[in-house]
């Protein structure tokens, strides 16, 4: 999942210009438009920044960054990035 996140916002959302930063932060909002806002890819996404020092804003999650409870459900199995 990482590669299609990371393939699509290289490839549709960032200018010539972009800075680290703003990859970090394409990403977050891709996996939450992709995969679901607020739910367990994009805040894996957004830990997976965070544990390597660069933070993105917790508003991009719209759930301020509080996983979602978890539910039997495979829907929302968490996925090894």
């Amino acid at each position: 999942m990482a590669g299609r996140i990371w393939y699509r916002v290289l490839t549709t959302t960032l200018l010539p210009n972009a800075q680290f930063q703003d990859f970090a932060e394409a990403t977050v909002s891709a996996a939450g438009a992709m995969f679901t806002v607020g739910g367990n890819v994009q805040l894996l996404i957004a830990d997976g920044w965070s544990e390597v020092g660069i933070n993105v804003p917790r508003s991009l999650t719209r759930s301020g960054g509080q996983r979602p409870a978890p539910s039997a459900s495979p829907a929302n199995t968490i996925v090894n990035l």
